[in-house]
């Protein structure tokens, strides 16, 4: 039981994404895991530290500024 919270709150931690980490403990473990998961996973993201293993996504205005930087003065 606790593997299975353990193994759902890390994959969560890392991705900044508990709820997708309670669906995937729903669906790998039955559908009891889902609110344990779902703490557990919000546990691990809060604490995880700012940065997951994916990049932030650029907006288009991100992408125009780093494209075309201009002095502001």
């Amino acid at each position: 039981y606790f593997a299975a919270l353990g193994f759902v709150a890390v994959f969560a931690g890392c991705t900044k994404t508990p709820l997708t980490g309670a669906l995937l403990a729903a669906e790998l473990f039955g559908a009891p895991f889902a609110l344990p998961a779902l703490v557990a996973s919000l546990i691990a993201a809060t604490l995880s530290g700012g940065a997951g293993v994916y990049a932030p996504k650029q907006t288009p205005e991100s992408v125009r500024a780093s494209a075309n930087p201009v002095a502001t003065g």
